[in-house]
């Protein structure tokens, strides 16, 4: 939602995501013609609008974005956190990346994407913001 609103010229300063399927889920392309009054399968259809329009927009303000690695799901055929897939997560050209070994649920409650969001969301200017999540991105990295 942040994207779209940036990209339609509202005052977006700086985003924070965990686990964004920025490429979208190829099940939910099937469970959008099954639940097709359920907004969140249209949404993150790859082949939906809202996906498409994420892949033609610039990333334009400071963007970390906790990758989830851990908890996958054998009805996935590729790397994922047993809800969305490592490649749908890391998408997008433009935001800086922060792997985490947690699954889809856990990451709420993990203690790095936690200080991650904490020291971005509450940095006085987006410039002080990256360099405390480049320095918070070591600490990720540990776990």
């Amino acid at each position: 939602m942040a994207f779209r609103l940036a990209a339609s010229g509202e005052p977006v300063e700086r985003i924070f995501t965990v686990s964004s399927p920025f490429g979208g889920s190829k099940a939910a392309t099937m469970l959008n013609m099954a639940f097709c009054l359920t907004p969140v399968f249209a949404d993150i259809n790859p082949l939906g609008t809202t996906i498409q329009s994420l892949r033609q927009d610039e990333i334009t303000v400071p963007l970390p974005s906790v990758v989830t690695t851990s908890g996958g799901t054998s009805l996935m055929h590729e790397a994922n956190h047993g809800v969305v897939s490592v490649a749908s997560q890391t998408f997008l050209k433009g935001p800086d990346y922060h792997r985490v070994e947690f699954n889809h649920f856990e990451v709420l409650m993990a203690d790095p994407a936690i200080d991650l969001f904490h020291d971005f969301l509450f940095s006085e200017q987006s410039v002080t913001a990256r360099c405390l999540s480049e320095g918070a991105s070591q600490i990720v990295s540990r776990y």
